[in-house]
Protein backbone atom coordinates (compact mmCIF):
# COMPACT_ATOMS: atom_id res chain seq x y z
CA UNK A 1 0.00 0.00 0.00
CA UNK A 2 2.95 2.81 0.91
CA UNK A 3 4.28 1.97 -2.21
CA UNK A 4 1.05 2.32 -4.71
CA UNK A 5 0.28 5.81 -2.78
CA UNK A 6 3.95 7.13 -3.39
CA UNK A 7 3.94 5.80 -6.88
CA UNK A 8 0.41 7.14 -7.82
CA UNK A 9 0.99 10.90 -6.19
CA UNK A 10 4.03 10.59 -7.96
CA UNK A 11 2.02 10.07 -11.42
CA UNK A 12 0.04 12.97 -10.40
CA UNK A 13 3.21 15.19 -10.01
CA UNK A 14 2.94 15.34 -5.83
CA UNK A 15 6.33 14.78 -4.75
CA UNK A 16 6.09 13.41 -0.80
CA UNK A 17 8.55 12.28 0.73
CA UNK A 18 8.45 8.48 1.64
CA UNK A 19 5.06 6.66 3.07
CA UNK A 20 6.12 5.21 6.05
CA UNK A 21 3.79 3.64 9.02
CA UNK A 22 3.20 6.03 11.87
CA UNK A 23 1.13 4.84 13.82
CA UNK A 24 -1.23 2.00 15.07
CA UNK A 25 -1.38 -2.11 15.07
CA UNK A 26 -2.07 -4.47 11.72
CA UNK A 27 -5.97 -3.75 12.13
CA UNK A 28 -5.63 0.05 12.01
CA UNK A 29 -2.27 1.19 10.77
CA UNK A 30 -1.71 4.69 10.26
CA UNK A 31 0.58 5.65 7.10
CA UNK A 32 2.21 8.56 6.36
CA UNK A 33 5.14 10.85 6.40
CA UNK A 34 6.71 14.36 8.27
CA UNK A 35 6.55 17.34 6.77
CA UNK A 36 7.55 20.75 7.39
CA UNK A 37 4.98 22.76 9.27
CA UNK A 38 4.49 26.01 6.49
CA UNK A 39 1.53 26.57 4.14
CA UNK A 40 2.92 24.29 1.78
CA UNK A 41 1.97 21.66 4.31
CA UNK A 42 -1.68 22.88 3.94
CA UNK A 43 -1.27 23.26 0.38
CA UNK A 44 -0.32 19.60 -0.02
CA UNK A 45 -3.31 18.63 2.43
CA UNK A 46 -5.88 20.06 -0.27
CA UNK A 47 -3.97 18.34 -3.19
CA UNK A 48 -4.36 14.97 -1.42
CA UNK A 49 -7.74 15.38 -0.43
CA UNK A 50 -8.54 15.61 -4.02
CA UNK A 51 -7.72 12.15 -4.85
CA UNK A 52 -9.67 11.13 -2.07
CA UNK A 53 -12.09 9.82 -4.14
CA UNK A 54 -9.48 7.42 -5.75
CA UNK A 55 -6.93 6.78 -3.51
CA UNK A 56 -9.76 5.83 -0.81
CA UNK A 57 -7.35 7.35 1.79
CA UNK A 58 -8.37 10.70 3.52
CA UNK A 59 -5.22 12.60 4.40
CA UNK A 60 -4.88 14.22 7.78
CA UNK A 61 -2.12 16.41 9.84
CA UNK A 62 -1.57 14.80 12.75
CA UNK A 63 1.05 17.10 14.81
CA UNK A 64 4.39 16.24 15.80
CA UNK A 65 6.90 13.43 17.20
CA UNK A 66 5.65 13.70 20.70
CA UNK A 67 1.49 13.64 19.37
CA UNK A 68 2.70 10.83 16.97
CA UNK A 69 4.41 8.53 19.82
CA UNK A 70 1.20 9.38 22.25
CA UNK A 71 -1.12 8.34 18.98
CA UNK A 72 0.51 5.33 18.20
CA UNK A 73 1.17 4.11 22.05
CA UNK A 74 -2.88 4.76 22.60
CA UNK A 75 -3.57 2.70 20.05
CA UNK A 76 -1.38 -0.25 21.07
CA UNK A 77 -3.20 0.03 24.57
CA UNK A 78 -6.86 0.18 23.01
CA UNK A 79 -6.37 -2.25 20.63
CA UNK A 80 -9.20 -4.07 21.32
CA UNK A 81 -11.65 -0.94 20.53
CA UNK A 82 -12.88 -2.38 17.32
CA UNK A 83 -13.43 0.82 14.89
CA UNK A 84 -15.96 -0.73 12.84
CA UNK A 85 -17.78 -1.12 15.88
CA UNK A 86 -17.06 2.90 16.78
CA UNK A 87 -18.29 3.71 13.44
CA UNK A 88 -21.19 1.75 13.28
CA UNK A 89 -22.23 2.90 16.67
CA UNK A 90 -22.18 6.67 15.02
CA UNK A 91 -24.74 5.43 12.22
CA UNK A 92 -27.27 4.20 14.23
CA UNK A 93 -26.83 7.28 17.31
CA UNK A 94 -29.76 9.94 17.90
CA UNK A 95 -27.90 12.85 17.93
CA UNK A 96 -31.51 14.59 19.28
CA UNK A 97 -31.07 12.71 22.00
CA UNK A 98 -27.52 13.41 22.73
CA UNK A 99 -27.85 16.73 22.34
CA UNK A 100 -30.59 17.13 24.81
CA UNK A 101 -28.52 15.09 27.06
CA UNK A 102 -25.69 17.13 26.59
CA UNK A 103 -27.83 20.51 27.50
CA UNK A 104 -28.42 19.34 30.70
CA UNK A 105 -25.00 18.35 31.57
CA UNK A 106 -23.59 21.13 30.49
CA UNK A 107 -26.36 23.32 32.44
CA UNK A 108 -25.70 21.46 35.50
CA UNK A 109 -21.61 21.19 35.24
CA UNK A 110 -22.14 24.48 33.72
CA UNK A 111 -18.94 25.46 36.62
CA UNK A 112 -16.92 23.05 35.49
CA UNK A 113 -17.24 23.89 31.62
CA UNK A 114 -16.35 27.65 32.27
CA UNK A 115 -13.29 26.71 34.75
CA UNK A 116 -10.45 25.75 32.33
CA UNK A 117 -10.03 28.45 29.39
CA UNK A 118 -7.98 25.74 27.79
CA UNK A 119 -11.17 23.88 26.57
CA UNK A 120 -13.43 25.94 23.81
CA UNK A 121 -14.08 26.08 20.19
CA UNK A 122 -12.20 29.19 18.46
CA UNK A 123 -12.90 30.41 15.15
CA UNK A 124 -9.97 31.12 12.78
CA UNK A 125 -8.87 32.11 9.45
CA UNK A 126 -5.93 30.33 9.19
CA UNK A 127 -5.21 26.15 9.99
CA UNK A 128 -3.90 24.59 12.95
CA UNK A 129 -1.67 21.54 13.94
CA UNK A 130 -1.58 21.69 17.92
CA UNK A 131 1.57 23.24 18.99
CA UNK A 132 4.05 25.18 16.36
CA UNK A 133 6.43 22.79 16.00
CA UNK A 134 8.79 22.65 12.21
CA UNK A 135 7.70 19.54 11.42
CA UNK A 136 4.60 17.83 11.53
CA UNK A 137 3.01 14.28 10.04
CA UNK A 138 1.11 13.80 7.13
CA UNK A 139 -1.52 10.63 8.33
CA UNK A 140 -3.54 8.69 5.82
CA UNK A 141 -7.12 6.76 7.04
CA UNK A 142 -9.15 4.65 4.94
CA UNK A 143 -11.67 6.24 4.33
CA UNK A 144 -13.17 8.79 1.62
CA UNK A 145 -15.13 10.79 4.25
CA UNK A 146 -13.43 12.35 6.88
CA UNK A 147 -16.49 12.51 9.61
CA UNK A 148 -15.05 8.54 10.67
CA UNK A 149 -11.40 9.38 11.35
CA UNK A 150 -12.34 9.82 15.08
CA UNK A 151 -13.23 6.35 15.43
CA UNK A 152 -9.93 5.18 13.74
CA UNK A 153 -7.55 7.19 16.68
CA UNK A 154 -10.19 6.88 19.42
CA UNK A 155 -10.33 10.12 20.11
CA UNK A 156 -12.17 11.26 23.20
CA UNK A 157 -14.07 9.71 25.54
CA UNK A 158 -12.70 11.30 28.62
CA UNK A 159 -12.87 14.43 30.35
CA UNK A 160 -16.55 15.11 29.08
CA UNK A 161 -14.91 14.81 25.38
CA UNK A 162 -17.42 13.20 23.55
CA UNK A 163 -16.97 9.36 22.60
CA UNK A 164 -15.27 8.58 18.88
CA UNK A 165 -18.67 7.37 17.67
CA UNK A 166 -20.28 10.85 18.91
CA UNK A 167 -17.80 12.81 17.46
CA UNK A 168 -18.39 10.88 14.24
CA UNK A 169 -22.16 11.75 13.93
CA UNK A 170 -21.61 14.89 14.38
CA UNK A 171 -18.87 15.58 12.08
CA UNK A 172 -21.30 13.70 9.22
CA UNK A 173 -23.59 16.04 10.01
CA UNK A 174 -21.72 19.30 9.77
CA UNK A 175 -20.22 17.28 6.21
CA UNK A 176 -23.64 17.39 5.04
CA UNK A 177 -24.78 20.71 6.10
CA UNK A 178 -21.23 23.01 5.90
CA UNK A 179 -19.12 20.70 4.00
CA UNK A 180 -16.91 20.63 6.89
CA UNK A 181 -13.51 18.10 6.44
CA UNK A 182 -11.34 17.17 9.07
CA UNK A 183 -7.62 18.85 8.57
CA UNK A 184 -6.06 18.00 11.56
CA UNK A 185 -5.96 15.80 14.75
CA UNK A 186 -3.50 15.93 17.54
CA UNK A 187 -3.37 15.20 21.22
CA UNK A 188 -5.94 17.86 22.61
CA UNK A 189 -7.81 19.39 19.20
CA UNK A 190 -9.52 18.59 16.27
CA UNK A 191 -9.12 21.43 13.51
CA UNK A 192 -11.85 21.33 11.08
CA UNK A 193 -12.31 23.47 7.49
CA UNK A 194 -15.77 25.06 7.33
CA UNK A 195 -16.56 24.80 2.74
CA UNK A 196 -19.79 26.44 2.77
CA UNK A 197 -20.26 28.65 5.93
CA UNK A 198 -23.95 29.37 7.48
CA UNK A 199 -25.12 31.72 4.91
CA UNK A 200 -28.19 33.12 7.00
CA UNK A 201 -28.59 33.99 10.87
CA UNK A 202 -30.74 30.45 11.67
CA UNK A 203 -28.27 28.05 10.32
CA UNK A 204 -25.63 30.12 11.98
CA UNK A 205 -27.55 29.83 15.07
CA UNK A 206 -27.91 26.06 14.99
CA UNK A 207 -24.60 25.85 14.16
CA UNK A 208 -23.24 27.60 16.89
CA UNK A 209 -25.39 25.96 19.92
CA UNK A 210 -24.90 22.74 18.71
CA UNK A 211 -21.16 22.94 18.74
CA UNK A 212 -20.93 24.82 21.73
CA UNK A 213 -23.12 21.77 23.56
CA UNK A 214 -20.01 19.28 21.30
CA UNK A 215 -17.54 21.15 23.19
CA UNK A 216 -18.41 24.35 25.47
CA UNK A 217 -16.63 27.59 24.95
CA UNK A 218 -13.94 29.88 25.70
CA UNK A 219 -15.05 32.09 28.78
CA UNK A 220 -12.47 34.83 27.31
CA UNK A 221 -14.77 37.30 25.42
CA UNK A 222 -11.41 38.87 23.56
CA UNK A 223 -10.83 35.36 21.71
CA UNK A 224 -13.78 34.49 18.27
CA UNK A 225 -15.82 32.03 18.84
CA UNK A 226 -18.04 30.27 17.34
CA UNK A 227 -20.83 31.81 18.55
CA UNK A 228 -19.38 34.74 16.73
CA UNK A 229 -21.19 32.76 13.20
CA UNK A 230 -24.22 33.86 15.05
CA UNK A 231 -23.07 37.50 15.42
CA UNK A 232 -21.96 37.43 11.94
CA UNK A 233 -18.47 39.01 13.85
CA UNK A 234 -16.62 36.36 11.01
CA UNK A 235 -16.93 34.01 8.86
CA UNK A 236 -13.99 31.98 9.03
CA UNK A 237 -12.97 28.90 7.13
CA UNK A 238 -11.67 27.10 10.47
CA UNK A 239 -12.94 26.07 13.81
CA UNK A 240 -10.23 24.68 15.81
CA UNK A 241 -11.71 22.72 18.88
CA UNK A 242 -10.17 22.02 21.72
CA UNK A 243 -10.48 19.61 25.00
CA UNK A 244 -8.72 19.34 28.09
CA UNK A 245 -7.07 15.32 27.81
CA UNK A 246 -9.30 14.57 26.00
CA UNK A 247 -7.31 10.61 25.80
CA UNK A 248 -7.19 9.86 29.74
CA UNK A 249 -9.28 7.28 29.72
CA UNK A 250 -9.40 3.78 30.36
CA UNK A 251 -12.91 2.87 29.09
CA UNK A 252 -15.62 5.16 27.62
CA UNK A 253 -18.72 5.21 29.70
CA UNK A 254 -20.72 7.15 26.86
Amino acid sequence: MEKLLGEYFQSKNIQTPPIVKLAGHSNNKILGFPVNHTEDAYVLWEQLCELTYITGMWPVLLGDEENIRHLDKFLAYFSMIDVKNEIQKSRSIDLGVWTAKRALRVIRDSFFYNSDPKQGVVVSDLPSIGNQSSIVHLGFFPVKESFNIPAHVLFGGSNDCPSPHVHCALLKRWKRIFDADVLSITQEEICIKINSPPLNKRSAQNLSEEISLYCPDYPDDNIPKVTDYFTGITYAQYLVIRWVYPWDRVIDPE
